[in-house]
């Protein structure tokens, strides 16, 4: 078994629609990522809405693999939340209720083959 920790992704500004963030590795097809934790920063002075997924490889964001719906996240906060175990080709997205309001960090996954 292969492991490998880097930066999953870089600080990302989200939009006010969906849109993937990160995508497993697709090659091998055993990889996996464990232990996934990502920030949410809110930068602005006013409560704003966040709603993200963690959809299958080949699925769409949905009820099914929402990881969170419009959670609040207070002016000038972040809130630290787990990413659930994904398999190969596996993506991240999440949008927020105002665009260029809110920051989305990766601080923590294993990707594992």
């Amino acid at each position: 078994m292969s492991v490998s920790i880097g930066v999953l992704f870089q600080p990302t500004v989200i939009t006010a629609s969906a849109a993937t963030i990160y995508t497993v590795p697709g090659s091998p097809s055993t990889t996996t990522l464990i232990n996934g934790r990502v920030r949410f920063t809110n930068t602005s002075n006013a409560t704003q809405a966040v709603t993200w997924y963690a959809v299958p490889s080949g699925g769409t964001a949905g009820a099914g693999n929402c990881q969170g719906n419009a959670e609040t996240l207070s002016a000038n906060t972040h809130v630290d939340l787990d990413v659930p175990l994904m398999g190969p080709g596996g993506f991240i997205q999440a949008l927020a209720g105002n665009a260029s309001t809110v920051t989305m960090s990766a601080l923590a996954g294993i990707i594992t083959s």
